[in-house]
């Protein structure tokens, strides 16, 4: 029960700041480009919403048997269980990986993303490209939050949100 608690609580102070940390990021950025690419920057890293979504399911498989595992006390298996899913995810982002870049060879991201006629579309194909390779490479290492959840310690990987959370505003 304290670790739900911890992990709530946590996870509402992080969603906060990440809130407002991207609400101080706005005029930077917008100021910086311009509405036009603005909305072609937001575009692009709107994508990065989907990156929970990208590892197939096998996050939340191990969230669930790591925490029955954990619950056992059966160590074996947790590893197990971890280097199984982080091998899947590996082999998952380098045939991705494989794919996109074939795709990116013949196919001009900004017209795909309707912003082929803007005069900064050659910006937002190589933007794309970028982010592309970028979210593909992340992808295994979004089971680190995934591990801490199934071991109970959603509040760590909070923390570390908030800690990288600035990095919006530098980035």
């Amino acid at each position: 029960r304290r670790a739900i608690r911890h992990g709530l609580a946590s996870g509402l102070g992080t969603r906060a700041i990440s809130i407002v940390l991207t609400l101080a990021a706005v005029p930077v950025v917008t100021g910086s480009l311009g509405q036009s690419q603005y909305g072609a920057f937001a575009l692009v890293a709107g994508l990065s919403a989907l990156l929970p979504f990208s590892d197939l399911g096998l996050g939340s498989g191990l969230v669930t048997a790591l925490g029955q595992a954990t619950g056992r006390d059966d160590e074996r298996e947790s590893r197990s269980l971890v280097s199984a899913a982080l091998f899947g995810l590996v082999a998952v982002s380098a045939a991705l990986l494989v794919v996109f870049l074939a795709l990116s060879y013949w196919v001009d991201w900004a017209v795909v993303l309707g912003l082929g006629n803007q005069p900064f579309a050659p910006q937002v194909d190589s933007a794309t490209k970028v982010f592309g390779v970028l979210f593909i490479v992340a992808m295994p290492f979004g089971l680190g939050t995934r591990i801490l959840q199934g071991l109970q310690r959603t509040h760590v990987a909070n923390y570390w949100q908030v800690l990288t959370a600035p990095l919006v505003l530098v980035g």
